[in-house]
């Protein structure tokens, strides 16, 4: 094995401060080289570091760590602990790095502090005053420099970027948006700083103008990157920085590159994770290059291989911590009301595609390098789009059915999803308009001022194009999800686009559900990605939550449908309503929030919701016979309830044949399974009472 040798970059002039080894500093690097039992300290401490794969003077597998502020912090505390050789200049670094983490650290922890709005000489002067915690944040800001501001939707990020811009010092500055929101942030900054030069670039051939703010989108940073770069900016601001979540794109690239150059940046998004954790790797280091280590060192303290944070939880509060993230609690402007409506779907669309379905299932399992990624990919795409045609009909009658109380934002992805939509929407003249990925910037502008002016009835938006559209609250309260996205964030900024500040009444959300197709799988994973969103971006633990104001939409509902019955003259079922402890257990459950990440994260998490209902005794584990037990029982006098979680086997011929022993062996007088099935109605096994609590709903 090649022995480091001194010199080639690295520093040869040590201090002969101890023998227990050393640490020497190369290409953004510190290598900790140390005696057999200090090593085996410091990877037990430093578990981003990795193994250079050489030996080192005092240990056959030293050790290498990215060079930023929490590591430099690390690295001093470790010093005190073992006295390594350090060369001065390296132990300067060292404390500088660590300096620069403590003061983070300080300036964050008052970060909510100071609401007082300074405006010093010179300032441009906004036109109206912030609210305090937009004063707050530029407060925080001027310290911190480089931070991703995650406040919800409809909290004036906006206003609270343009802040940080006020001081000649900090300008020119870029905001970098979607294309199609261009003209929009052009109007956002006249109207707050109405002092500021504003220049929108939708031409690489465009001349770049000597002004205050300049307005680009993604798709035109590679395009203009030669002449951008060099312009040296002064701010940054990336508008919807979820972006740049993927780590193989050119304008990820040229944003990091022109984020690197600039004095500060901010990034916006109050959902920054759109999939799972280990985005926001991607998102900070664009930020704050260099600030989270290598993705690899992440990867290795933080997350797994497939993306998933370890804990998630734990990350937040550390970027929170150290300044590179900032989330307040401000609450949304209108209650929200969300309700999963199952249809039936056209099977037919969906027979269509069996055969081949089933192909590029078998493709997908084979694991055959190249190929099965292909297949998962168009596997993904066809039974998504082929489950949004088989209820797109039934989604389309459903938006008219709405209408009668006012305009409706209808949500889809796929193009052929749209045509039936207009389809019936042109034969039954009702007028609408669409912005989804065909138009232009000028057409869609259009579109949403037509709806916004009531010339049109329905806007037909795409799922992904949500993000940053302003205007639509004033006229509109209603919105249906024709067809799901596989992330719960794109559920968010649709939904944001309506809770907004305008608003005046509250929302309605309908998520169009089908028991076929792809969207039992859709509603699975939803609820995984959302506790890793809520742990790290909303200091949410994966704790249950009881909600309030879950009943009065499905009244509403049932209402509705007993409406539509009676018009057709078909039997109303009689639904008896459940009583004694089934239904004390069964109202709590529908009303609970449970944030997981496995059976065992669900069934400690509705352990503790079970101990609050009276007088029971609530026993998890419970062993029924030798060979079979159930996850909780609870007895109140006569009564004895049995809860199972399924959130991993969703067979549903296994888990009724499964319910079916517990019926006959647990001496149960109800059963509750909690489980991923929207819209899957309860049912009766040899005379035992069970009750589907669907465990998507709130996940939405």
């Amino acid at each position: 094995m090649e022995r480091i040798q001194e010199g080639a970059g690295v520093s040869a002039t040590l201090a002969p401060v101890a023998t227990f080894g050393r640490i020497l500093s190369y290409e953004n690097q510190w290598l900790i080289d140390a005696q057999p039992h200090v090593m085996a300290k410091a990877r037990a401490i430093f578990v981003s570091g990795y193994s250079i794969g050489r030996s080192g003077k005092f240990t056959h597998s030293p050790i290498s760590l990215s060079q930023n502020p929490g590591t430099g912090k690390d690295v001093q505390w470790f010093l005190s602990r073992y006295p390594l050789e350090v060369e001065p200049r390296d132990l300067e670094a060292i404390e500088q790095f660590a300096a620069e983490y403590d003061r983070r650290i300080e300036t964050a922890a008052k970060a909510s502090e100071c609401t007082q709005f300074l405006l010093p000489s010179g300032a441009l002067t906004p036109a109206y005053p912030p609210y305090d915690h937009q004063s707050s944040f530029r407060n925080f800001f001027a310290s911190v420099r480089r931070t991703l501001l995650a406040d919800p939707v409809a909290a004036g990020k906006t206003e609270s970027a343009l802040l940080t811009i006020l001081e000649a010092s900090a300008r020119p500055a870029v905001v970098v948006c979607e294309p199609h929101l261009l003209t929009q942030w052009k109007k956002r900054v006249e109207r707050f700083l109405p002092d500021a030069t504003v220049q929108i670039i939708k031409s690489s051939k465009v001349e770049i103008q000597a002004v205050d703010v300049l307005i680009v989108g993604y798709t035109m940073l590679q395009r203009i990157e030669d002449r951008l770069i060099p312009l040296r900016l002064r701010s940054v601001i990336f508008d919807e920085i979820q972006q740049l979540r993927h780590l193989s794109t050119e304008k990820r690239r040229v944003s990091r590159a022109l984020s690197k150059q600039a004095d500060q940046c901010v990034g916006l998004s109050a959902t920054p994770i759109y999939n799972l954790g280990a985005e926001i790797w991607s998102v900070i280091d664009v930020i704050a290059p260099g600030q989270l280590g290598d993705s690899n060192s992440f990867t290795r303290e933080w997350s797994e291989s497939t993306g998933f944070i370890r804990n998630a939880e734990a990350l937040g509060t550390y970027l929170r911590s150290v300044g590179l993230m900032i989330r307040r609690d401000i609450k949304s402007l209108n209650r929200v009301t969300r309700d999963v409506i199952t249809l039936d779907a056209d099977l037919e669309a969906l027979k269509k595609i069996e055969d081949v379905t089933r192909l590029l299932a078998i493709s997908v399992l084979r694991n055959e390098v190249g190929e099965s990624a292909r297949s998962a990919r168009d596997l993904d795409f066809k039974l998504r789009q082929a489950t949004g045609v088989a209820k797109s009909k039934a989604v389309a009658e459903f938006v008219k059915g709405l209408l009668g109380n006012g305009s409706v934002l209808l949500a889809g992805w796929h193009r052929e999803v749209y045509e039936i939509w207009k389809a019936f929407f042109h034969v039954n003249h009702i007028p609408f308009a669409m912005i989804t990925g065909s138009e232009s910037p000028a057409a869609k502008e259009a579109a949403k001022q037509a709806f916004i002016e009531g010339k049109v009835k329905v806007l037909i938006l795409s799922l992904r194009s949500g993000a940053g559209i302003d205007g639509l609250q004033t006229s509109c309260n209603q919105v249906v999800f024709g067809e799901l996205d596989w992330s719960p964030h794109v559920h968010d900024q649709i939904i944001g686009r309506l809770d907004r500040p305008g608003q005046t009444q509250p929302i309605q959300a309908y998520f169009m559900n089908v028991d076929d197709g792809c969207d039992p799988f859709i509603i699975n994973l939803l609820g995984l990605k959302r506790s890793q969103h809520d742990a790290m971006i909303e200091e949410k633990s994966r704790d249950a939550e009881i909600l309030d104001d879950v009943h009065p939409s499905g009244d509403r509902l049932r209402l509705m449908a007993r409406g539509i019955l009676e018009k057709l003259g078909e039997p109303i079922p009689d639904l008896t309503p459940k009583e004694g402890l089934f239904g004390e257990a069964t109202e709590l459950l529908q009303r609970t929030r449970i944030r997981y990440n496995s059976e065992a994260d669900l069934q400690a998490s509705l352990h503790g919701v079970l101990l609050g209902l009276q007088d029971c005794v609530v026993e998890r584990e419970y062993q029924i016979t030798s060979r079979s037990r159930i996850d909780f029982a609870i007895t109140r006098g006569n009564e004895r309830i049995g809860i199972e979680c399924k959130i991993e086997q969703t067979n549903k011929a296994s888990v009724y044949r499964q319910v079916r022993r517990y019926a006959e062996e647990g001496g149960f007088t109800q059963i509750i399974l909690v489980a991923p099935w929207a819209g899957v109605p309860d049912f009766t096994i040899d005379g035992t009472e069970v009750t589907v609590i669907d465990l998507g709903r709130h996940q939405l």
